[in-house]
């Protein structure tokens, strides 16, 4: 026991792997918590991904109701169209009818007035 005045001291190669040991495991801590950062960061990013992937999705879907609703009112103005058409015909032929009317008319007071 000369070479050691503590009998009860660590030999100086336990003492050292101790050191390196506990070096090794401060470093794993170290690395275990910046790895924890990143995964907490990488947890927000995706909630991040999953809600502008779900506005993208309400976007989208707005985007389709939008056109569909553009199509149906295309639709119902080219049936209006064709409605005032079918109108425009009807009141030209009526227009024809009261000109003939107009005429015979006139014609009747053209016919009277003769006579008198």
């Amino acid at each position: 026991m000369e070479g050691n005045p503590c009998p009860f001291a660590p030999p100086p190669q336990i003492e050292s792997e101790t050191s390196n040991s506990e070096k090794h495991l401060s470093e794993a801590m170290d690395r275990l918590g910046t790895l924890g950062r990143e995964v907490a960061a990488l947890q927000t990013q995706r909630a991040t991904n999953s809600m502008a992937a779900a506005r993208a999705e309400e976007t989208a879907t707005m985007a389709r109701d939008k056109a569909n609703e553009a199509k149906q009112l295309e639709k119902n103005y080219e049936e209006n169209q064709k409605r005032l058409e079918g109108k425009a015909r009807q009141l030209d032929g009526l227009e024809d009818k009261m000109k003939s009317i107009l005429t015979d008319i006139n014609k009747q007071i053209q016919i009277y007035n003769t006579c008198q």
